[in-house]
């Protein structure tokens, strides 16, 4: 059988949701992965989603972060 699967340029992608409280919890799950030195290749968010994956992705930290919500 073979495999027809192409590799992707990307390893680990980041999902964020909307919803303006969940807009902090994303700053936490970044807090963590910057702690453990995990650092996505791909982001997508939406709503207060889109603007945590802007920070993550402009390199700001997740306590800077937090002067956007």
């Amino acid at each position: 059988m073979e495999n027809n699967q192409q590799k992707r340029p990307y390893k680990l992608g980041l999902a964020l949701s909307g919803g303006g409280a969940r807009g902090f919890a994303h700053l936490g799950v970044y807090k963590a992965m910057q702690e453990l030195g995990i650092k996505p290749d791909i982001i997508s968010g939406t709503s207060a989603g889109a603007i945590a994956g802007l920070i993550f992705a402009s390199g700001h930290s997740a306590e800077e972060g937090l002067k956007f919500f």
